[in-house]
C-alpha cells in the first residue's frame, strides 16, 4: 500500500479546490468551555464570543458557501443535562456563512453557561 503526503489537494487546474466524493468529511468543528470561552480543539474555528450567559457565536476561519449548511451540538453541564439549540437567536439570523449564533438552555428554559459545548458543521 503506498502513502501520499500532501498540504494541500488543487483540483486538475491547479487553482480549485479537490471535492471530496464518497466521504464526506467535517467542515468544521469545536469543543469549548462556555463560560471561559476557551476552545479545547478546534478545526476551522477563528473565535468565540458570548452574547450573555448560555447565548454563544462561533465565527469560522474559512466561511462556507451560504448559510444552508447542516449543525449539530452537544454539551455536557455541570451537575444538570442541557440542551444546545443552534438554530434560536432572539430576531436574527442564527446561522451565517461564517458565524454560528446559538444557545444552551435547561430543561426548565433558562440559559446556561455549559462546561463543554461541541459542535461540528457538515456541508
Amino acid at each position: 500500500m503506498s502513502t501520499i503526503r500532501a498540504n494541500t489537494l488543487v483540483n486538475m487546474d491547479g487553482v480549485t479546490a479537490v471535492t471530496l466524493t464518497g466521504q464526506v468529511a467535517a467542515k468544521a468543528w469545536v469543543n469549548y468551555n462556555a463560560s471561559t470561552l476557551t476552545a479545547l480543539g478546534s478545526f476551522n474555528v477563528s473565535s468565540i464570543t458570548s452574547n450573555g450567559t448560555g447565548d454563544k457565536t462561533v465565527t469560522l476561519t474559512n466561511a462556507m458557501l451560504n448559510s444552508y449548511f447542516a449543525v449539530d451540538g452537544s454539551n455536557i453541564g455541570d451537575t444538570q443535562t442541557y440542551y444546545a439549540c443552534f438554530i434560536c437567536a432572539a430576531n436574527q439570523q442564527a446561522l451565517t456563512s461564517s458565524t454560528l449564533r446559538h444557545r444552551v438552555n435547561n430543561y426548565g428554559g433558562s440559559l446556561y453557561d455549559a462546561t463543554t459545548v461541541s459542535i461540528i458543521v457538515h456541508r
